[in-house]
């Protein structure tokens, strides 16, 4: 059968369907059953006078309000019916998920429970840590220490080559064996001074530039920051800016 005639029919069989409720529980009820009940007493009205269809009007009527009576119970009923039948099937589906919940560990994702709870704990220290320095130290402070905690993370993803890797390297004397392991160990380490320096450039000189600034602004003269800020290459001074950081901090206390 052609698609428009099968679009048709189930626009139809839709529309039959939802006839009852649709009339049940709108206005159009009211017209429903008065309009062909009025054009049938209007045709008895013409064909055998007023006289003669007194007791088919009296019927008609009852019939009518009757008639819409039993539609209204009707659609009342469906509808009840219908949201019964929904409130079910939503109260089957909440209870599973909780079933389902209630199965699974509440530690799901770590060793044990006693890694969660310590886990738990640990949050709960930090919380209350961080309420208690709350208002101890000021804004321009704790931006500093996070600067400062965020270099010593950045500077452990970048281990610098240690003389004493080299098999060739008297540790007791201090000393290469031969020129030659000098140059290959200071290679290596010139390789990862290069590194810490890019990503020092592209992630924290403009924080560390910042903070100097604020610091100098609240009346801090310590200029040594403000160097480090520019010429940090080597873990040496990365070291000396995340120390620099905590001093100059704290030195706020006293201004």
């Amino acid at each position: 059968m052609p698609e428009p005639i099968n679009s048709l029919i189930r626009f139809l069989r839709r529309a039959i369907s939802d006839l009852p409720g649709s009339i049940g529980s709108t206005n159009l009820g009211l017209w429903f059953p008065a309009v062909p009940a009025c054009l049938f007493f209007g045709y008895q009205y013409y064909k055998i006078g007023w006289q003669h269809m007194k007791t088919d009007l009296t019927i008609g009527c009852v019939i009518t309000v009757i008639s819409y009576m039993l539609l209204f119970l009707y659609c009342i009923v469906r509808n009840v019916y219908r949201e019964h039948v929904a409130l079910v099937v939503k109260e089957k589906s909440t209870r599973e998920q909780l079933e389902w919940i209630q199965q699974i560990p509440r530690w799901q994702g770590y060793e044990s429970e006693a890694a969660w709870r310590a886990a738990i704990d640990e949050q709960n220290r930090l919380v209350a840590l961080g309420h208690f320095a709350d208002g101890v130290f000021s804004q321009i402070q704790v931006d500093a220490f996070r600067l400062a905690r965020d270099i010593r993370t950045f500077l452990a993803e970048f281990p610098v080559p240690k003389k004493t890797d080299y098999a060739a390297y008297d540790a007791k004397r201090e000393v290469f064996a031969s020129t030659n392991d000098v140059h290959i160990w200071a290679d290596a380490k010139r390789v990862v001074d290069d590194k810490l320096r890019a990503r020092y450039v592209l992630t924290f000189q403009a924080r560390t530039t910042a903070i100097y600034h604020r610091f100098v602004e609240a009346g801090l003269t310590d200029r040594h920051l403000g160097v480090l800020a520019d010429t940090a290459r080597k873990e040496e001074d990365f070291v000396d800016m995340i120390a620099t950081l905590r001093a100059d901090a704290l030195k706020l206390e006293d201004l």
